[in-house]
């Protein structure tokens, strides 16, 4: 091969190298266009869709979902709800500090019910125990001497003032005073050594915390109870209705509650039973021995379920459940005098099992999931049962109903003031703004944080200094006033950011 070919080839060779260059980098500098054009149009499409759903494409489904979280926006207490009752809890602990027949004698102001719970809306009421001789296992207290503490309780009250639409009612199993805070109207029932109703509060408190729809489900059915059934606000009933069927959906939300804790709170706080327990491990003699025991079985058997990776998990949406619910308890007519419903167990059980049942005159029977033997968490009269049932039934078929609507979902669910703080949240143009409250759930998020802590520092160390410290949603210089609560929250401020 001559000189002059072997130059020509090596030139070519050159030259196709150099072209083979260019092409690789002009076919990635095409790619990385290509690559971030792609990502420009997911930005944007993500930009934009969150502010605004044209009505008129959403589902019935979704619209449902959406009304859902615009209701609990407005039902789920923010800084301001709970600031408000830890000024009513400070001002009673005030008045039970004077009181002449507690004197020289260890008294404790302890909150409990929804507030404990963590299930209770803005205009919830506050269930308060006044304690005495804390740090006995059961408090020796016996119901004469919660009449006398109760009756000096109100004497006291009326007398500094601040307290409101006094009503005793010394009959009842547990007495109980009924009273008015003029702290934003607090509604307050107050008992003497319910330590048995605090700590099946805390049980439930952890339960709650497997799953953050069972709290959604709980407010938005007392809503609607108090809306349909013109029920007072009956816990219990409402508590089991909700467990029962996240026990028995499929798959279930809960375990059967014996998972959880599989004894009775009652027998947990006898000192009898401690020590006749104490010889297999059983720590018997204070209430804060008793409460620990209690705490650590419910935390490893929530520890328990939660961590199992072999269970089917419910993936159902807050509006499938929601609706589910309704349509489950709707014919409850045709079954309520045959079962009673058990949460201990996760299921419905016939009432012919034990005697103790066919007794019962009501027509639905719901056991005490945490005291079992006592055979009273709520029962329901037929008149009542008449009036759920058809509320039921027509709250499922309009929830099920093809032209569902944001306008129809509120005037079935939520009472008159309810509707008008949810209304202003839907704009005329046929357009939803997103249920967003920003700064409220921030708040609320680390108030949940703080008050858990100070919950199991009170269970596991006795401690009752602990103080919670409140953020505020709003600044001083705020001009925008919630008039119907009698607060400084502002509503469309919360609804604009």
């Amino acid at each position: 091969m001559s000189f002059r070919v072997m130059m020509s080839l090596k030139r070519a060779n050159l030259l196709l190298t150099k072209l083979s260059e260019r092409w690789i980098c002009l076919f990635f500098l095409v790619g990385e266009l290509v690559r971030q054009r792609k990502n420009a149009k997911v930005r944007i499409k993500v930009e934009i869709k969150p502010f605004e759903v044209p009505e008129q494409e959403m589902s019935a489904k979704g619209v449902l979902e959406h009304t859902l979280k615009e209701i609990l926006v407005v039902l789920k207490p923010i800084s301001n709800d709970w600031l408000a009752r830890y000024q009513v809890i400070d001002e009673l602990r005030g008045v039970v500090g004077s009181l002449e027949c507690l004197k020289g004698r260890s008294a404790t102001v302890e909150p409990f019910g929804s507030f404990l719970t963590n299930l209770f809306t803005r205009r919830g009421d506050l269930d308060i125990s006044i304690e005495i001789n804390n740090g006995l296992l059961v408090p020796s207290s016996g119901k004469l001497q919660k009449l006398i503490v109760l009756r000096d309780l109100m004497r006291t009250m009326r007398e500094r003032g601040g307290w409101d639409k006094f009503q005793f009612v010394p009959s009842a199993r547990i007495p109980v005073l009924k009273v008015e805070s003029n702290i934003r109207n607090i509604t307050c029932d107050i008992s003497v050594d319910n330590l048995r109703g605090q700590m099946k509060c805390k049980i439930v408190r952890w339960i709650s915390e497997i799953d953050p729809r069972f709290r959604d489900l709980i407010l938005l059915v007392i809503q609607h109870s108090v809306h349909s059934w013109k029920f007072p606000h009956y816990f219990a009933p409402y508590l089991n209705y909700i467990y029962i069927f996240s026990q028995t959906c499929q798959p279930p939300i809960f375990p059967p509650l014996e998972d959880i804790f599989p004894g009775n709170v009652s027998d947990y706080l006898t000192a009898v039973f401690l020590v006749f327990r104490s010889r297999i491990g059983l720590i018997a003699g204070l209430r804060t021995d008793a409460e620990r025991q209690i705490a650590e079985i419910c935390a490893e058997n929530i520890f328990r379920f939660t961590s199992d990776r072999q269970r089917a998990v419910n993936q159902s949406s807050l509006s499938e459940l929601y609706t589910s619910f309704f349509a489950k308890f709707s014919d409850m007519r045709s079954w309520a005098s045959e079962f009673k419903i058990s949460p201990h167990t996760g299921q419905w059980e016939s009432r012919r099992r034990d005697s103790t049942w066919l007794r019962e005159t009501s027509e639905i029977h719901i056991e005490d999931p945490l005291a079992r033997t006592e055979n009273s968490a709520g029962g329901v009269k037929i008149g009542q049962l008449i009036r759920i049932s058809k509320a039921f039934e027509s709250t499922r078929d309009s929830l099920m109903s093809a032209n569902l609507n944001p306008s129809s979902i509120l005037e079935t669910l939520v009472q008159q003031h309810t509707l008008q703080l949810v209304k202003p949240r839907h704009t005329t143009s046929g357009k939803h703004n997103q249920p967003t409250q920003p700064h409220a759930a921030d708040t609320y998020s680390q108030v949940q944080s703080q008050w858990r802590n100070m919950i199991f520092q009170r269970l596991l160390y006795g401690s009752t200094k602990q103080e919670l410290n409140v953020p505020t949603s709003h600044g001083q210089d705020s001009k925008c006033e919630d008039h119907d609560l009698r607060d400084n929250t502002c509503y469309e401020e919360l609804r604009m950011k």
